[in-house]
């Protein structure tokens, strides 16, 4: 049931959005980039600035670096508070992994804003180490992962001429031979770190990333042989680093603390061995609350940083006790923690015209002159919650009898149109009541998401949250303006790709988790949806499907009550630039095409829908707005009993609920509707007036 009394409840803004994002009283979605309540912006102020000031069209990336700083000094903070309250460790060092965002913007954005915390910066292939050499300073500490050939070895072995503390870090026994053959004769070396490979593995997607059968890492056999090698070749003494990862998105805070446990004692063992470790890397695994449930499923997670940060050190400082070792520094590499909430898309939206409602249906129709019709009809008229499941099987099996029918030349196109909209027609009202059912029937389950209207979305889910079509990685999804107004119809949404997987069907909602979500009737004006915690690696592992590029970019920075400024901006990739990436010549397309002027338009802009904030509706629609006073609005369990009311009935197009006041503002889809409503009211035992 609906119970829950505002949009911003609904969607679980305060949740995900961590102070991040609110709604002022105006119902539009504002974004805190310092989580200071005089320093804010309205996204749809946003929206207007990009497009009036820059021209640029939807869907569009907004960035806010000021988030990010707030996002790294929150972990900071965190694990600096832990150490002088544990004393587990002799001090914490941020790393940012590249491959979480590779974005140069965002790489800027995080070696400015960890500066002061010391942040270093780790790579994975040769590509992103070139990368970090362009963009970090001499001081910058520098990790390096990976699968590494002779020369990615080399190219580390040179960057330690420049940076002061460089880490080639051991992932494959089969490096140490590579890395004899290009360290022979050099005189200033890199620091090596030793990848272990732990029983511990993580939770939710990427638990295989750790574990006996984990892709990277040294069993304990091999590093007891990688030791002896390294002390062999004289190279033992670069040993300054061991490096533990379990996966990311750790989601359970029990798989912490037994790889504290298990990476403790290893440390320590190889102290006593005498390999003079400085730093222990936890890796990557600090979750992101993507749901905002606080729970251990695989888009959330049952700690906080804070938490996070006292299970490392504490349990740390308890093994390194218990065996009489030092306690190391401390290193973790939680780039989606950093940089998750800094980035959403917004896009607009527009509805398929339904083809199932009732008005539909031939005014004066004659049922009676066909038995499957009339049969149907009146299965709609009779049904209720006595017979639901008997007669909706009945419904199922005269809806197959049509198309058999049709198909055999047994009924007219215009019959089995009629066919169709009766049968629709029953589903939803199987779904009304059905919802007030303590027993539902399996077969029934379903109903909400068989009728869910579909909004299609100017955006590529392959471009812009590649993670939830490959892996069903949940991000929240809402609007950004009328939350003051209570959603009213279940939706789905689907984009602008031609796949059937181009589609959001798993959403966030009061309930957790749920196939439809609830949006606001769409009418004459525009509709604006945004897709949130974009910032860890959807940008990267985005890709182009049916030629939709990069979207549009601004990076904003807010410096008050919405005063803000756009410090960068980029256009979305241009028809031209992907036809040109993906091999195609462009003179020829300019040959062909007789309107110059148009074609080049449109080689020159992106592939996204130019729509021009109008949503056309098949008909013009007369509503009519109510305000009603209404007695117990007071009394939570009333005034929830009659948001589900409201929210359910078909003929309500937007409505507020007033508690102060007790009173409804409702916008009803006709004149016609008022009388129906004020009958459900009566029905449902409410006490009004209309005002």
């Amino acid at each position: 049931m609906y119970y829950l009394e505002t949009p911003e409840n609904y969607y679980r803004i305060k949740d995900w959005g961590v102070r991040y994002f609110t709604v002022n009283e105006k119902g539009n979605l504002c974004v805190n980039p310092t989580k200071r309540e005089d320093v804010f912006v309205e996204i749809p102020l946003l929206v207007e600035k990009a497009r009036k000031d820059y021209n640029l069209t939807l869907p569009v990336t907004f960035n806010f670096g000021q988030i990010i700083d707030y996002s790294i000094a929150k972990i900071v903070r965190s694990f600096n508070k832990a150490i002088n309250e544990f004393k587990g460790a002799k001090g914490y060092k941020p790393v940012y992994p590249v491959k979480v965002n590779q974005d140069a913007k965002v790489v800027e954005q995080v070696l400015k804003g960890g500066k002061e915390f010391g942040i270093g910066i780790e790579a994975g292939s040769k590509a992103e180490l070139c990368a970090i050499i362009e963009k970090a300073d001499k001081e910058t500490t520098v990790i390096c992962n990976g699968f590494k050939d002779i020369e990615y070895i080399k190219l580390i072995k040179e960057a330690a001429s420049y940076f002061d503390e460089i880490f080639l870090v051991i992932d494959k026994f089969s490096e140490l031979f590579l890395i004899e053959k290009v360290f022979k004769g050099t005189e200033k070396l890199p620091y090596i770190g030793i990848r272990c490979r732990l029983h511990t593995r993580g939770t939710g997607k990427w638990e295989m990333s750790g574990g006996d059968y984990a892709k990277f890492g040294l069993t304990a056999m091999e590093i007891l042989k990688a030791i002896e090698f390294l002390k062999e070749k004289g190279l033992i003494g670069r040993v300054k680093l061991l490096h533990a990862h379990i996966g990311s998105q750790i989601t359970h805070t029990v798989r912490i603390k037994e790889m504290v446990y298990e990476s403790g004692v290893l440390y320590c063992e190889l102290k006593k061995m005498g390999v003079d470790i400085k730093y222990i890397d936890f890796g990557g695994g600090l979750a992101v609350d993507y749901d905002g449930s606080k729970s251990a499923t695989s888009s959330s997670a049952n700690y906080t940083i804070t938490e996070y940060a006292n299970n490392i050190v504490f349990h740390l400082k308890e093994v390194c006790d218990a065996k009489g070792i030092d306690v190391p520094y401390v290193i973790t590499e939680s780039g989606r923690a950093m940089v998750a909430y800094h980035s959403f898309v917004v896009f607009n939206v527009f509805e398929y015209a339904s083809l199932f409602k009732q008005s539909d249906l031939p005014e004066g129709y004659d049922f009676s002159k066909n038995e499957i019709l009339f049969n149907l009809k009146d299965t709609y008229d009779v049904l209720n919650s006595q017979n639901l499941r008997e007669y909706f099987h009945d419904a199922v099996h005269f809806k197959n009898r049509l198309h058999t029918l049709f198909n055999e030349g047994m009924l007219s196109l215009e019959e089995k149109a009629v066919g169709e909209v009766l049968f629709w027609n029953i589903v939803k009202k199987a779904a009304i009541i059905s919802r007030k059912m303590q027993d539902l029937p399996e077969e029934l389950e379903n109903l909400d998401t068989l009728l869910a209207v579909k909004y299609v979305g100017n955006l590529s889910i392959f471009n812009s949250i590649p993670d939830f079509w490959a892996i069903e990685q949940l991000f929240p999804v809402c609007p950004v303006q009328r939350l003051d107004e209570m959603p009213v119809v279940n939706a789905t949404l689907v984009d602008i790709t031609c796949d059937s997987d181009g589609k959001i069907d798993k959403f966030v909602d009061f309930a957790r988790y749920s196939d439809v979500i609830k949006l606001h009737k769409l009418n004459n004006g525009e509709y604006l949806l945004g897709v949130f915690l974009t910032g860890a690696y959807q940008k990267t592992l985005g890709n182009i499907h049916n030629l939709f590029g990069e979207t549009a970019s601004v990076w904003v920075n807010v410096k008050g009550k919405n005063s803000f400024d756009f410090d960068f901006v980029s256009h979305g990739q241009s028809v031209e630039q992907l036809l040109e990436l993906k091999g195609y010549g462009i003179e020829p397309v300019k040959e062909k095409i007789k309107d110059k002027v148009f074609i080049e338009s449109v080689l020159k802009t992106d592939s996204y829908l130019k729509t021009t904030g109008k949503v056309f509706l098949n008909g013009k629609v007369e509503t009519v707005s109510l305000k009603y006073a209404i007695e117990n609005l007071k009394c939570p369990r009333c005034r929830g009993e009659l948001i589900s009311l409201v929210s359910e009935a078909s003929i309500v197009s937007a409505f507020k609920v007033d508690k102060e006041k007790e009173e409804l503002e409702i916008t009803l889809e006709s004149r016609e509707a008022k009388l129906v409503f004020e009958e459900l009211l009566v029905k449902n035992g409410f006490v009004f007036r209309e005002i």
